[in-house]
């Protein structure tokens, strides 16, 4: 049953930004270090993951990635001057991480080696680029970028200076495919490329390399969503909607494109929305989610997930007990496994891919918000935190106690913070509400407090008990 949840703060004016005495001033409630998207090597030994933070000198914020080997202490991995550095990944043989920056080139694939030293640069898209994933074998990149202005729309500029037209203020995104070999990236630059046919030069043309370039894979009047390889390389499947506009989510097809043919099928085509999820391992089947002819009420009930077999063309919906919206962690050689919400916790299960039921999977976090499984190994890194604590990177194993690999928290061990309670109370039709009641850290029942009630927008969206509550802004400090 879908809940809706209000957050009810109970403040003295002693803990209101106005505060006197507060102990925590608003440059440092926002200056907040926060981890979180860790990744894993195919070996399990290897976690890197993202720390974001306040660059105060360029008014912005910074995200930048941190590696830790097994048994050894963090590492800052990345220093991306005045801009982030995101997407992380490990290359297929896990040698190196890829990650995705702007390092005043627009926003670029680098590789730096788990080993340490400086990044190497991989493309040099004039666009920039959006999101990118390795081919099974590494010997591949496919990346998403948005396409340049056309020559119409850039004469409409010139012509009438800035303006708009409702419906129609979009660039479409496609897929770009790209060669990939360690070889040529590290020699790239250690001759002169030149352009003229001075043959005065001592260096043949053939002797210059310089990046790959990528080839378009995708081309057409449609916007590509997400997208994913096939276990054996050889497809593409991706989100296929008219335009990249919120409301056409509505017109989202699955496509499979033939990597060498570029031939593309379109496999799942509902009334509404459908969308990729993870194939699975052996490559016959993917998990996708759908409200299949639902147009009327599909902006707010839950998703519902699908296992399409690609040999008999049919699907299987699975996970038919979870009454949440649901998500899709990862498909691999131990499983399929999916996330949502129960109440104000958030679970994991594993999947019976046969008959779609679910079991849960126990974790002693109360809002786990990522999981990486290692491809060659029962390794995990997750992302989570407890009601009374920030987000913490832990890693383990599926089903046994997590090991704690950040200290986060230890940012506000000082800091005044509020009660965290959750309450319920009976809706007209006896459905049961959740809100959180936050109380000061001194609170006496005996005494009487002004009551603040903090509405979110929604319609699917809830509160959860934090220790250092928000919403735009922060609603208490002290």
């Amino acid at each position: 049953m879908k809940k809706i949840f209000i957050a009810a703060s109970i403040l003295s004016s002693t803990i209101l930004f106005a505060q006197k005495d507060a102990s925590v001033s608003f440059e440092k409630w926002i200056s907040l270090k926060t981890y979180g998207s860790p990744v894993i090597s195919p070996d399990g030994k290897i976690i890197v993951y993202g720390v974001s933070g306040t660059d105060w000198a360029n008014n912005s914020y910074d995200n930048e990635l941190w590696m830790m080997k097994d048994g050894e202490v963090p590492v800052q991995l990345t220093r991306t001057n005045k801009n982030s550095s995101g997407n992380a990944a490990f290359t297929p043989d896990g040698k190196y991480v890829s990650f995705i920056a702007d390092r005043g080139d627009k926003r670029q694939i680098y590789i730096i080696s788990v080993a340490g030293g400086e990044a190497i640069q991989v493309t040099k898209d004039e666009d920039g680029i959006n999101g990118y994933t390795w081919n099974p074998d590494g010997t591949k990149i496919v990346y998403s970028k948005t396409q340049p202005e056309s020559k119409k729309d850039k004469t409409k500029k010139e012509r009438f200076g800035a303006f708009g037209i409702e419906g129609e203020e979009y660039q479409l995104t496609h897929l770009w495919i790209l060669n990939f070999n360690y070889d040529s990236i590290l020699l790239v630059g250690q001759l002169p490329c030149y352009t003229s046919k001075d043959t005065s030069k001592t260096n043949k043309s053939s002797d210059c390399i310089s990046l790959p370039v990528a080839k378009p894979l995708t081309e057409g009047n449609f916007n590509v969503g997400g997208f994913s390889w096939s276990p054996d390389g050889k497809q593409i499947a991706f989100n296929r909607q008219s335009d990249p506009l919120i409301n056409s989510g509505i017109t989202s097809d699955i496509v499979l494109i033939d990597v060498v043919t570029k031939k593309m099928t379109t496999v799942i085509s509902n009334p509404v929305g459908d969308f990729f999820s993870a194939w699975s391992p052996d490559g016959k089947a993917f998990v996708y989610s759908s409200l299949i002819n639902d147009s009327v009420s599909n902006f707010y009930k839950n998703n519902r997930l699908f296992i399409y077999d690609t040999e008999t063309k049919t699907s299987l919906e699975i996970a038919k007990n979870i009454d949440e919206n649901k998500s899709v962690s990862d498909w691999n050689k131990s499983g399929l496994y999916v996330g949502a919400f129960e109440k104000m916790k958030f679970k994991f299960y594993s999947v019976n891919t046969k008959t779609g039921s679910v079991e849960n999977i126990p974790m002693a976090l109360d809002l786990p918000s990522g999981i990486s499984f290692s491809r060659n190994s029962d390794a995990i890194v997750v992302s989570g935190r407890n009601y009374t604590s920030l987000n913490e990177i832990y890693s383990g194993r599926l089903k046994q106690p997590l090991k704690q690999i950040t200290n986060s928290s230890a940012q506000i061990k000082d800091w005044n913070t509020p009660i965290n309670e959750v309450i319920q109370w009976k809706s007209k039709d006896g459905a049961e509400i959740e809100g959180v009641l936050l109380k000061p850290k001194n609170y006496d029942a005996k005494k009487k407090y002004p009551l603040l009630v903090v509405i979110h927008g929604g319609p699917t969206g809830i509160d959860l008990p934090d220790p250092t509550p928000t919403y735009v802004y922060p609603i208490c400090s002290g």
